[in-house]
């Protein structure tokens, strides 16, 4: 039971940064999985975000072509949870803001 009020807390506080910190709610068009497993369905190239990621020291992969998937472990503190999140999204903007600019 600890386990899951664990998992679904850095759950809530992941989530909760990205949507914060997107710049227009339109970018992602789902997020679905289950406890620690998160899959985030955007509107803007999923390669380009891994790739981002990774440059930005996060690790996030590509699960089923559109979708970033995001597995981060159950002993990550709230703090790392939200910079998680709030990571996803400064990608997720910046790309956007480019793909706009063109």
């Amino acid at each position: 039971d600890t386990v899951m009020r664990r998992a679904r807390s850095v759950r809530e506080v992941l989530l909760a940064a990205l949507h914060q910190a997107i710049t227009d709610p339109d970018l992602i068009t789902e997020v679905r999985g289950s406890g620690l497993m998160i899959g985030i369905q955007p509107r803007v190239a999923t390669k380009e975000i891994v790739q981002r990621g990774l440059e930005n020291g996060l690790l996030i992969n590509v699960a089923g072509g559109d979708t970033i998937r995001v597995l981060p472990p159950l002993v990550m503190t709230d703090e790392q949870a939200g910079e998680l999140g709030a990571g996803i999204a400064d990608i997720v903007n910046d790309i956007a803001e480019q793909e706009n600019a063109l």
